[in-house]
């Protein structure tokens, strides 16, 4: 009788342990402005010594739900201006909006504001510096919000 009322015992606990492990897992992708995440990239970056470039590019197709695009980033470098370091973020729009920023290099974080109007959005990131010495320059948790 005690190994079944042990073996009762254990078998409620399990079960317990079970049902409260559940929960509701909801994810909310807007941020404190009401505006909705719509596209991410973890990094976008390069390193080395010499004269160094890259050009990243990515096309974001979704509805609109307004005309406004954010864009938020970290910048992280160790150059410095005798490394002459660029960055440059581009934004197309279907209807052939175009818009330039030029980033300074300075280790920070940025938000940019877009007006756009269409349905896909493509993105350009430029990179480059020519340095001596190892170095390296990146954008870092780019975050794009309509």
């Amino acid at each position: 009788m005690k190994n079944s009322s042990l073996h009762y015992l254990i078998m409620f606990c399990i079960a317990v342990l079970l049902v409260a492990g559940c929960s509701d897992d909801t994810t909310n992708n807007n941020n404190q402005t009401g505006q909705t995440l719509i596209f991410t990239i973890d990094s976008v970056g390069i390193y080395g010594t010499g004269l160094q470039g890259l050009a990243h590019s990515d096309t974001i197709t979704y509805s609109p739900l307004s005309q406004n695009l954010r864009v938020t980033f970290s910048v992280e470098t160790n150059c410095d201006t005798a490394d002459h370091p660029l960055l440059t973020l581009e934004i197309y729009d279907t209807a052939s909006t175009y818009k330039k920023d030029t980033i300074p290099p300075v280790a920070g974080t940025y938000t940019l504001n877009y007006t756009i109007g269409n349905y896909f959005t493509i993105t350009h990131f430029f990179l480059n510096f020519n340095s001596s010495q190892p170095r390296f320059l990146r954008f870092k948790d780019i975050k794009f919000y309509n």
